[in-house]
């Protein structure tokens, strides 16, 4: 897509909106990340805490963005034994495109192992899809599901 292109699409997207739209949009990008966060934690990688592979923190953090003014959100940290720490932070609620959300996941202290979830909400539903686009081609998407984030763990831990 042509940028003037992607640029009248997120102007008409941005105008359509009222204040009202804003906050509800909030409130499901918030939902959403919380979402995925407890889906990582309770269904794809419990055994990884019970068996003390791995340990979960939420973090509040608070995020400021234009339209959707300042708003809590949380941060997942995922400790393994050996210190090795993934973050999954949610970087914006609108971001300008063919998304309506991005959540940076990388491992910490590392500039080169980091993908992006980017989240696409579903036409009459309240429920988003999410992709991860590797940071160091963008070309290359993902499915956002347990054995893609698992091999992008298994890749950066080692």
């Amino acid at each position: 897509m042509a940028l003037d292109k992607k640029l009248k699409t997120f102007k008409q997207f941005v105008e359509g909106k009222k204040k009202q739209d804003w906050a509800d949009y909030t409130i499901q990008w918030r939902l959403d990340v919380s979402n995925i966060q407890q889906l990582i934690i309770n269904k794809w990688f419990n055994n990884l805490e019970k068996e003390k592979l791995a340990s979960f923190n939420i973090i509040p953090v608070v995020r400021y963005e234009e339209y959707l003014g300042e708003y809590s959100i949380t941060t997942l940290e995922i400790v393994f034994p050996n210190y090795k720490t993934i973050i999954m932070e949610p970087i914006a609620g609108i971001v300008i495109g063919d998304s309506d959300g991005k959540v940076d996941m990388y491992l910490q202290g590392s500039i080169k192992e980091k993908v992006v979830l980017l989240r696409k909400l579903k036409t009459n539903s309240k429920n988003a899809d999410w992709t991860i686009v590797k940071q160091y081609n963008g070309k290359e998407q993902l499915a956002f599901n347990k054995t893609n984030v698992e091999k992008i763990i298994e890749e950066w831990i080692q």
